[in-house]
């Protein structure tokens, strides 16, 4: 719900947050670009599939 920084976030160029969280019955991966210095990024959370290929960004996470 609530990310809390450390000191480390202020000396680091870029924070990628993954998550994996459990929703209606089972586990689902979400990734969030916190923080990338000198760059114009998304705040929103996406979808995460990691599979047999690799790993894909999916959608924009619905609010539930």
């Amino acid at each position: 719900e609530k990310h809390r920084s450390t000191i480390m976030e202020f000396e680091v160029d870029g924070v990628i947050l993954l998550y994996h969280i459990f929703k209606k019955g089972r586990r689902e991966r979400f990734i969030e670009v916190f923080k990338m210095k000198g760059t114009s990024h998304s705040s929103k959370m996406y979808g995460l599939d990691v599979g047999n290929k690799g790993v894909r960004v999916l959608g924009e996470r619905k609010k539930v």
